[in-house]
């Protein structure tokens, strides 16, 4: 989305903010019997991280995002890629990392004019704060493994900008 959005030339892709975000769900199959996989539309660049994680995957379909968890849920697709904060809201699912490599899962993109402005670095300072607290902390860890549900290998970052 955000290539699309930098062609209107006022726009820039300011750096890159989280890594790691979408996570692949699954319920009641063994990961090796996973060979369908829904990926949200417009996702399509998840899909060749998807097939070197898992070899045995076969079949990708690009779905709605509102009823990929549905799909998943009727049996219509065996696994479903979703971003981290939707995942945790699907019952009765397991979770894994679509990729052993750290990727870009988001960026910050900005108009061009405001991009030096004083208020922008000011946000800028207040965001990298936020990073650094959030790791200290470990409150986004928490918080979204709430239910311990998350395995060690996903590993989603902020990253400063």
């Amino acid at each position: 989305m955000a290539s699309h959005l930098i062609e209107d030339k006022r726009f820039m892709i300011y750096a890159p903010v989280i890594m790691n975000s979408d996570v692949l769900i699954y319920s009641g199959a063994d990961m090796e019997q996973i060979c369908h996989i829904g990926i949200s539309q417009g996702r399509r660049h998840l899909s060749k991280m998807v097939q070197e994680a898992y070899p045995q995957v076969t079949e990708i379909s690009e779905i709605s995002p509102r009823v990929l968890g549905y799909s998943l849920e009727t049996g219509q697709i065996d696994a479903a890629v979703m971003d981290i904060t939707k995942a945790v809201l699907v019952p009765d699912t397991a979770i894994a990392p679509i990729s052993e490599e750290d990727y870009i899962s988001y960026v910050l993109v900005v108009r061009k004019d405001v991009a030096d402005t004083k208020p922008f670095m000011k946000f800028v300072d207040a965001y990298n704060e936020t990073v650094r607290e959030l790791g200290r902390t470990g409150k986004f860890s928490k918080d979204i493994n709430g239910g311990g549900i998350l395995p060690d290998s996903v590993r989603i970052k902020f990253l400063e900008i």
